[in-house]
């Protein structure tokens, strides 16, 4: 007798063969992944192959391959090209460690806020008042995780000492040889004391005069108001309000958050943002509301007419720039009422 699913050839010409088919028994093949991902059972025909199933997941293994002996002994290989089920039949799992595993951080988040992980240097402002930080991370399969030299969990509570505190981490594969090194640097937030200050009525601006400003040297600075970015140059037009600016710094080569500066004007004025601007960019304007509908006229310092006659519809209006040349500019604000302020603008 032969099997349903085999397939068969008469050789010998002239020779009468008897074929009987035998019925149609199903047997289950299951599988043990031993230690690795859930793999379905197959329900096979009498005499004929299971199929090659999906790979399980066992973090830090690789597979070698299926087994008929639970020890996964040399020898009792399962070759699912070759071998027929011919009884129900559990196939196991056969392992050996990875020895080459990636070793990375996947993720990196610092008080909640999420780190951009590009490259091995790492860098984060706190907050204005935070004298401590949560570091949560993770990490490649099949790894351990260093922090200044100790083995530590996925959250690590790191006390902030000084402007500056430097991290090291350290990911490592448990069973191999591949490792990597990145430095977590947590600036602290600092004061805005001696680095604020007002200059004339309506702008605040970052001191880049080491001989007044504590002795720092400042490369950069981005601007916010009520934490919404508003420009990047060293200094920014204040809003008639009540509003939060603050500035991120580069002091000595590391970005700090400098904490709030609270600012109130008691007379609510034009102000014209970003200041400087250049010639790329559009210019807004905002109006206290009895200028709008009022007009514009933009004067070079010596007085001389450069446009005029703008129209402002709303309290908040933009203004091309894109045919001034380099330099200061008065621009007038006329309301209908022929009340009228004069703003400075730089333009770049």
């Amino acid at each position: 007798s032969v099997a349903n699913c085999a397939n068969y050839t008469l050789a010998n010409a002239g020779v009468t063969f008897e074929i009987v088919v035998n019925p149609h028994y199903n047997y289950l093949v299951s599988f043990d992944s031993r230690g690795g991902g859930e793999v379905l059972s197959q329900v096979v025909p009498y005499g004929c192959r299971a199929t090659v199933p999906a790979v399980p997941v066992r973090p830090g293994y690789v597979l070698d391959g299926w087994f008929s002996d639970s020890t996964c002994v040399a020898g009792s290989e399962w070759d699912f090209a070759t071998v027929l089920v011919v009884r129900d039949t559990t196939l196991y799992a056969g392992w050996s460690r990875d020895l080459s595993p990636d070793a990375a951080l996947v993720t990196l988040s610092v008080n909640s806020n999420r780190v951009l992980i590009d490259g091995n240097n790492l860098t984060f402002m706190a907050a204005c008042g935070d004298d401590a930080a949560t570091v949560e991370l993770t990490s490649s399969p099949g790894t351990r995780v260093f922090v200044n030299g100790e083995e530590c969990d996925t959250t690590i509570d790191i006390p902030l000492t000084g402007e500056a505190t430097n991290i090291d981490i350290t990911v490592a594969s448990e069973y191999g040889s591949a490792i990597n090194d990145y430095t977590l640097t947590i600036a602290s937030a600092v004061s805005g004391d001696g680095l604020y200050f007002r200059r004339w009525d309506d702008v605040l601006a970052v001191n880049h005069n080491p001989q007044t400003n504590g002795g720092r040297t400042v490369t950069g600075v981005r601007w916010y108001r009520n934490d919404k970015p508003i420009g990047s140059n060293g200094f920014v037009s204040v809003f008639g309000d009540v509003s939060a600016y603050r500035a991120e710094a580069e002091l000595d080569g590391v970005w700090h958050k400098l904490c709030s500066y609270q600012t109130v004007r008691n007379v609510i004025g034009v102000t014209a943002y970003p200041n400087p601007v250049s010639r790329d960019e559009i210019l807004t304007l905002e109006l206290p509301a009895h200028f709008v509908g009022g007009t514009l006229c933009i004067y070079s310092m010596s007085g001389t007419p450069v446009k005029k006659d703008i129209a402002l519809p709303s309290e908040s209006t933009g203004v091309s720039v894109a045919g001034l040349d380099g330099g200061i500019y008065l621009f007038r604000v006329v309301s209908p009422d022929g009340d009228g302020e004069t703003v400075k603008v730089v333009v770049r």
